[in-house]
């Protein structure tokens, strides 16, 4: 009756055979792993490099979404190598201008100024601040080199 009732659906018994189904398990569970190291390459493609002397600085800017709640937080690496400030540039961008339409949103901009000889990455997620536990909506992440 089960045969009868496979082959007018199209269906072949071999498909609900126990040991292709874990040929079936083994070969999802590979395709998962695989897509997992996709997710890490494609994380180094993300990586953007800058290099940079004692006391100079350079500018970091990204996508804005403040209207949304949405702000770039980050994280150093390596402590001391470089410091960072969130530059407010708002006022400055539209004095003698009109202002930019209700809902819009400008770039933040971060200042990066190079503080010790060395190497330190700088992890940038953009998120809404009261939620921490969520995944980030956008991720960027740089690597600095600091020299004399």
């Amino acid at each position: 009756m089960k045969a009868d009732l496979f082959r007018n659906l199209g269906l072949k018994k071999t498909i609900f055979n126990p040991n292709l189904n874990r040929v079936y398990l083994v070969n999802i569970v590979f395709l998962i792993a695989s897509l997992y190291g996709c997710k890490s390459l494609q994380q180094e493609k993300n990586m953007e490099s800058k290099d940079l002397k004692i006391n100079d600085s350079l500018f970091i800017s990204l996508p804005g979404k403040g209207t949304s709640g949405l702000l770039w937080e980050y994280k150093t690496e390596n402590e001391g190598i470089v410091t960072i400030e969130r530059v407010d540039y708002a006022e400055d961008l539209f004095k003698g201008t009109p202002q930019p339409a209700v809902g819009s949103s400008i770039p933040e901009v971060f200042k990066v100024i190079g503080t010790k000889v060395g190497t330190t990455k700088i992890h940038f997620e953009q998120r809404r601040p009261w939620e921490k536990t969520s995944p980030p909506i956008d991720t960027k992440d740089f690597e600095i080199k600091v020299t004399d």
